[in-house]
């Protein structure tokens, strides 16, 4: 299970959101990411005969039709996103679906930091085979290693101690619905200091994506 976690949880989720990042931008790669609580719901009724109720059905085809929204702009002939944008989005996803899942058996014997750090050393071992670390893919500079250590430290260990540590009292598709407060604020800061725009479709998808987290919210208050 453990190795599970730290191959299809960390690894592929983590490598498969940076290419979205390099073939898209942050607000897209984010919000594409964040199909994975529709995805962890279907999983769900699908594989363990749980049945979403209404809200969750609701947030469910919101989330899903933004999505559609936001690669498309409204012409479902065309993509707004490159085709390479979309795929490791789309894998991403995927890869948060499992992050979120897989790990649940794991928080009931062990502390949520020792469950990520063995995920995040077995994810690292396993993309040494893809990218040694001996062989950088360019030479790094100071600026380089603050901001490696930056995302290392707090984009992904805190980040994911905390996401995991949620899992001990939160179900699966709450924690993966309140985890779309990242595109949220990935979108405004890209828009903001990146200077990244949308259509006007893409914007209605990207709200009507963050619309399904408060209608969870509110219907499980």
């Amino acid at each position: 299970m453990l190795v599970s976690f730290g191959l299809v949880g960390v690894y592929f989720a983590q490598s498969n959101f940076v290419r979205t990042l390099y073939y898209g931008n942050a607000a897209v790669a984010t919000v594409l990411q964040y199909m994975a609580p529709a995805l962890i719901v279907i999983f769900l009724a699908l594989f363990r005969r749980r049945w979403p109720q209404r809200q969750e059905l609701i947030a469910v085809i919101l989330s899903l039709v933004g999505i559609v929204l936001l690669v498309t702009n409204g012409n479902l002939a065309q993509l707004q996103i490159s085709e390479k944008t979309l795929f490791f989005g789309i894998l991403s996803a995927l890869g948060l679906v499992a992050y979120t899942l897989i790990p649940g058996s794991l928080l009931a014997e062990n502390d949520a930091i020792v469950v990520v750090g063995w995920g995040m050393f077995m994810g690292g071992l396993a993309a040494n085979f893809v990218a040694p670390l001996y062989h950088p893919a360019y030479h790094f500079d100071m600026l380089d290693l603050i901001l490696l250590f930056f995302i290392v430290v707090f984009g992904s260990i805190v980040a994911f101690v905390w996401y995991i540590a949620s899992l001990r009292k939160v179900a699966p598709e709450t924690v993966g619905m309140l985890g779309m407060l990242e595109p949220l604020s990935a979108t405004v800061l890209s828009a903001l200091v990146l200077g990244v725009s949308f259509h006007a479709f893409q914007v209605v998808g990207i709200v009507m994506t963050l619309g399904a987290i408060l209608i969870m919210n509110v219907a499980k208050k």
